[in-house]
């Protein structure tokens, strides 16, 4: 079904191997930022979370502890040169 989506050609190899997957694994939820994504992964019915929203989730779910948090929010700017909104990080690790 993907392969034959040139509409998918927008994407990088890593978000289309992640829609992929979501696609096989009914239940799945997409955690992404870029909006290309959603578009797509929504106009095949699967549901896509940002990031910050999943993080708040687990923090308020008590999954993620301060400690936790901050060293995922570290990885994810020094590896994937993802950068948080200031009010988004007190949020998170306040």
């Amino acid at each position: 079904m993907l392969a034959r989506n040139d509409a998918l050609n927008v994407l990088g190899a890593g978000e289309q191997e992640a829609l992929a997957l979501a696609l096989e694994h009914p239940d799945a939820i997409l955690l992404s930022n870029d909006r290309q994504v959603k578009r797509l992964a929504t106009g095949y019915d699967v549901p896509v979370v940002n990031i910050p929203a999943f993080l708040v989730a687990c923090k308020l779910a008590g999954l993620l502890d301060r400690s936790a948090l901050a060293e995922i929010i570290n990885l994810l700017q020094e590896r994937d040169y993802y950068s948080f909104r200031q009010d988004v990080l007190r949020m998170l690790l306040d």
